[in-house]
C-alpha cells in the first residue's frame, strides 16, 4: 500500500520519546552534539487512501537496572491523525480520542498524542487488545475500535554505531515479527521494506545529503488494518521501535 511522508505534524515521534524518557539507549549513548546535525524522520506512516490514523506504539530500550543488568523498558504512547478530505496538511478536530481510557492531547495542528509524562513516565502499558474511542467532529462520527492485532516486535539493534557516509551503511537486528513491513531510519533518511526484514543497507548515495556529527538509527515494524470507522476509512495500527545513537562520518 502507497504511503505518504508528508504528515509532518510532531511524529518524530518514538524516536523523540525513546531518547529524551530514558538514560540508557540500545548501548551507552555518546554526549550529544550541541546542534545535532541530523533529525530523525517521523516514524509512523500514513496511508495515501486514509481519512485517519490511530497508532499505538512501544518504543523499546535498553536500560540497565541494578543486580538484573541490561533489561528491555517499554514506553507506551499513542498518535491520532484525521485528515480534512485526506489532505493530512490539513486535520480536523474530532473531539476527545481515548485510548485504553486515557485521552490524547489534541495539538494546536489538530494532531493527537498520548506522551509520557511525570505521573506516568513509562506512558501506557498496552495488553494485547487496544481500546479506541473517538467522539467525533467535523465529517467524522462517533465510535469505538478494539484493535487485536498482534503486536509487531524486535530484538535490539545490532549494526555499529558509526556511519560511513562514503561506504554506505546497513541497519540490522536479528529478528522482527508479526510485521506488515518494517521502518528503517537513518537520521533523516527512511527506507520501508515489507514484511519482517531483518536488515537494510543505505548506499553512499542515499546517505550524501546526512551531516557529519551525532544522529540516531531507527527500526520500525509496524502492522495495521484500515477500517470503516465514522464514516471514513481509519488505518488502526501498532507498531515497536527501537533507536540506537550513531555518529555519522564522511
Amino acid at each position: 500500500m502507497k504511503m505518504t511522508w508528508n504528515w509532518a505534524l510532531l511524529l518524530l515521534l518514538a524516536g523523540a520519546v525513546t531518547l529524551s524518557s530514558c538514560k540508557k539507549d540500545e548501548d551507552e549513548e555518546p554526549t550529544p552534539d550541541p546542534t545535532p546535525s541530523t533529525s530523525s524522520a517521523p516514524t509512523t506512516p500514513v496511508f495515501s487512501n486514509a481519512d485517519g490514523a490511530l497508532w499505538a506504539v512501544n518504543s523499546i530500550t535498553i536500560t540497565t537496572m541494578p543486580i538484573v543488568g541490561e533489561v528491555d523498558t517499554e514506553i507506551g504512547i499513542a498518535v491520532g491523525a484525521f485528515a480534512n478530505e485526506g489532505n493530512f496538511d490539513d486535520l480536523v478536530n474530532v473531539g476527545t480520542v481515548k485510548v485504553d481510557d486515557q485521552s490524547l492531547t489534541r495539538n494546536a495542528n489538530n494532531s493527537y498524542t498520548l506522551t509520557p509524562g511525570l505521573t506516568n513516565p513509562s506512558g501506557i502499558e498496552y495488553g494485547n487488545i487496544v481500546d479506541w474511542e473517538v467522539t467525533g467532529g467535523g465529517d467524522f462520527g462517533a465510535f469505538t475500535y478494539s484493535s487485536n492485532i498482534a503486536w509487531p516486535t524486535l530484538t535490539p539493534i545490532t549494526s555499529g554505531e558509526t556511519v560511513s557516509k562514503s561506504e554506505g551503511y546497513t541497519l540490522t537486528v536479528n529478528s522482527v515479527s508479526n510485521a506488515d513491513s518494517v521502518l528503517f531510519l537513518v537520521g533523516s533518511v527512511v527506507k520501508t521494506i515489507p514484511g519482517n526484514a531483518t536488515s537494510c543497507t543505505f548506499s553512499a548515495d542515499e546517505l550524501s545529503g546526512l551531516s557529519n556529527g551525532t544522529s540516531v538509527a531507527t527500526v520500525a515494524p509496524y502492522a495495521s488494518t484500515p477500517q470503516t470507522l465514522g464514516g471514513k476509512t481509519i488505518y488502526v495500527g501498532k507498531e515497536a521501535v527501537r533507536t540506537r545513537t550513531i555518529t555519522i562520518t564522511n
